[in-house]
């Protein structure tokens, strides 16, 4: 039967300074700069929000990511060696109903990946996503992601419903703050955390003992 489920959402934000003498207009071009340092600020928010998404402890500023759910029994970690066996049980693990699968790791991981499929005979089947050469393996999308660990691979099952997804209360936005000092600030803040409302939803494949020992 259904169990209901609470999730604790956490302030992610990002803050664009701009200097007070680009506002006056007498240097520079101010929506240039805006951009720019708008793209800065933005950046940085995306890194702190990947970074939490998988590692994220839940205490202070930070929302649960998926790695500490494994001790709510959510998720499953397996341990074992990088083989095309333990890779296809993975994602078998995570395919139990609809929802786009993924599988994310860092770039490191992934040439271990390549290589693997190269040595099995396995045609690497290249996708476009937005403007991005991805690669796709049994209808599962390999993405690159430089907050994840070496040697750690997650697989997700992304159902809106019944898999892995983000929780958010009016989106991203941003409030002027005004002058501070030399700077003008502007605040740019979400209420975010995660949903996980599956047993199954995602899993790592932790290869890190087995690469050791080879």
């Amino acid at each position: 039967e259904p169990t209901q489920m609470v999730e604790t959402l956490k302030i992610l934000s990002g803050d664009v300074l701009v200097d007070r003498i680009f506002l006056t207009g007498g240097i520079g071009n101010i929506n240039d700069v805006k951009a720019e340092q708008t793209a800065i600020a933005m950046k940085s928010m995306a890194n702190k929000l990947e970074n939490q998404f998988l590692y994220g402890t839940g205490t202070g500023k930070d929302f649960k990511g998926l790695k500490p759910r494994l001790l709510d029994g959510i998720g499953k970690e397996f341990k074992a060696d990088l083989s095309m066996d333990n890779f296809d049980e993975c994602l078998d693990f995570v395919s139990y109903g609809a929802g786009t699968k993924v599988i994310v790791c860092n770039p490191k991981t992934k040439r271990k990946i390549n290589k693997l499929m190269r040595e099995s005979n396995m045609v690497i089947t290249p996708v476009e996503m937005f403007g991005k050469s991805v690669t796709m393996y049994d209808g599962a999308v390999i993405n690159t992601s430089e907050a994840v660990a070496d040697d750690e691979i997650f697989f997700m099952n992304l159902d809106e419903s019944i898999g892995v997804c983000g929780l958010t209360s009016n989106g991203l936005h941003a409030s002027d703050q005004g002058f501070e000092n030399n700077f003008h600030r502007t605040c740019v803040e979400m209420l975010v955390t995660l949903k996980t409302p599956h047993p199954r939803c995602f899993c790592v494949l932790n290869i890190a003992k087995s690469t050791k020992a080879k």
